[in-house]
């Protein structure tokens, strides 16, 4: 049996060492869930140059093109400093600085996801239907980034702790 103490918010049973490695697996598992999307978008954008319609975009639309290609490099790099961490720290006994750094770098991942997306979006609408239709695609898809990763967490943070202390007032 191993010496576990109950944590007053989250109810369970776990060690320091315990709850650093539960939060380092949580970690891992949202950059799983991001990986796919990720890498779908980067093929995608890599067969583009290769396509018989490429050598029609103007300037524009190649540096639109380059500048999702280079996001999505960018996000590919973000996606393995967690890995590079834990290979560094591996051994050490700095499980919670690790998911001190993972968490940090999570939230950049999930920002640069999102913009990864838009971009694409913009650069598909650019190609198919304009320069007009990418501009508000673009604003649309930003619209919905800064609802879904900022003002939606935002808001459902303030209701659960306006929930926590209406509990605790009871």
């Amino acid at each position: 049996m191993h010496d576990s103490s109950l944590d007053a918010t989250s109810g369970r049973h776990e060690t320091p060492s315990e709850k650093s490695d539960r939060q380092w697996t949580d970690i891992l598992q949202e950059l799983r869930v991001m990986q796919t999307g990720v890498q779908l978008i980067a093929g995608f954008l890599l067969t583009l140059p290769f396509q018989a319609r490429f050598g029609e975009l103007d300037l524009l639309g190649v540096n639109l093109y380059l500048g999702t290609m280079m996001l999505a490099g960018l996000t590919i790099v973000f996606m393995l400093i967690p890995v590079a961490l834990h290979r560094e720290f591996f051994g050490r006994h700095l499980k919670y600085q690790l998911v001190d750094s993972g968490h940090l770098i999570l939230r950049v991942v999930l920002w640069l996801v999102g913009l990864l997306m838009a971009s694409a979006i913009c650069l598909v609408f650019y190609v198919v239907a304009g320069p007009q239709a990418a501009l508000a695609i673009a604003a649309v898809t930003l619209g919905g980034l800064l609802v879904a990763l900022l003002l939606y967490p935002w808001w459902r943070l303030k209701r659960a702790e306006s929930s926590e202390r209406a509990l605790e007032d009871r």
